[in-house]
């Protein structure tokens, strides 16, 4: 990987606020909050109203570790091989995002949007997955699916898995569906 440039998480509001979309091999000030920001109202209604399928947001190779972003909408997101690790993503919205490679190791995906995002390769060590919304995704070749929490609550309807995947995702809600009480 590159040497990755440092961006403050206020400059990034800003820089996203002012237009920009290309936010390539950045890393984000680790810890920053998006909803404690001085302008995360005024970030919020943008992101809500920007065309992200005309002018997708793009910070792939980039390291957002240790950030809160719930609630953020970021749909087409274009984010290959990004580390989110210790990130908490929860009630984010990801439609159609492009997350092939990301590292989600002990990301909070809670009730987060994932719906028709391409999630190949993508590491789930520990991420919290409780009610996250798989629908259409795909999630061919994930890694570490088996370590992830939650997984019995997620959402899958069209999901695109291989065998080992399925195998998986069928345990942990065959577990959900029947308990025993011998």
């Amino acid at each position: 990987m590159a040497q990755l440039i440092q961006v403050k998480g206020k400059e990034f509001v800003d820089k996203i606020l002012r237009g920009e979309r290309d936010f390539l091999e950045i890393e984000l000030e680790e810890g920053f909050n998006f909803h404690i920001c001085e302008r995360a109202k005024e970030l919020d209604e943008y992101l809500r109203q920007h065309n992200h399928q005309v002018e997708p947001f793009c910070i792939s190779r980039s390291r957002f570790r240790n950030i809160a972003a719930t609630r953020l909408h970021f749909p087409c997101l274009r984010a290959l091989a990004v580390d989110f690790s210790n990130t908490n993503l929860s009630w984010s919205y990801f439609d159609s995002s492009f997350l092939k490679g990301a590292n989600l190791t002990n990301t909070l995906l809670n009730e987060a949007c994932l719906h028709n995002a391409d999630l190949m390769y993508a590491d789930f060590s520990g991420a919290s997955l409780f009610q996250t919304d798989f629908r259409y995704a795909s999630l061919l070749s994930v890694k570490n699916l088996q370590s992830a929490e939650n997984l019995d609550t997620a959402l899958f309807y069209q999901t695109k898995v291989a065998k080992n995947e399925r195998e998986i995702i069928e345990k942990a809600l065959k577990e959900k569906l029947f308990v025993d009480f011998h």
